[in-house]
């Protein structure tokens, strides 16, 4: 019970850092600084 309940906070922290990731990502292509 306890272990499902982890696994379901690890993953939806995980998409929020692949979000970020994207974010800081587009960021950076639209100043070109981003090959």
């Amino acid at each position: 019970m306890i272990k499902m309940e982890f696994e379901k906070e690890y993953i939806r922290i995980q998409r929020i850092n692949v979000n970020m990731l994207d974010k800081l990502i587009g960021i950076k292509k639209k100043k070109g600084g981003w090959k």
